[in-house]
């Protein structure tokens, strides 16, 4: 490893801790019709209110479906796939 990848590293390191590629916030309706799926390639999610997922899907990662995370867990992973239950909200971390 030389000094332009300890830069490169770093600088990447810096984006993801603050979210300079942007982040996508998902508030899902109150009926099941309001509920629709994001895919995509992020980070990370974090959930604002308790969220039952239906659809949590990671390519490096086994995710529970149908368990309640609560509000303010964040979940570090390559999130390829994520589908809320109603009036949930939550953020997604763009890669």
């Amino acid at each position: 490893m030389n000094v332009n990848d300890l830069y490169n590293l770093t600088q990447r390191l810096f984006d993801r801790q603050n979210a300079s590629n942007g982040i996508v916030t998902k508030s899902e309706g109150a009926s099941a019709t309001g509920v629709t799926p994001v895919a995509g390639t992020y980070y990370a999610v974090q959930f604002i209110t308790d969220c039952t997922p239906t659809v949590f899907t990671a390519s490096n990662s086994t995710l529970a479906v149908d368990v309640m995370y609560p509000a303010g867990t964040v979940m570090y992973c390559d999130v390829t796939a994520i589908t809320g239950d109603n009036n949930s909200i939550y953020a997604l971390y763009k890669v």
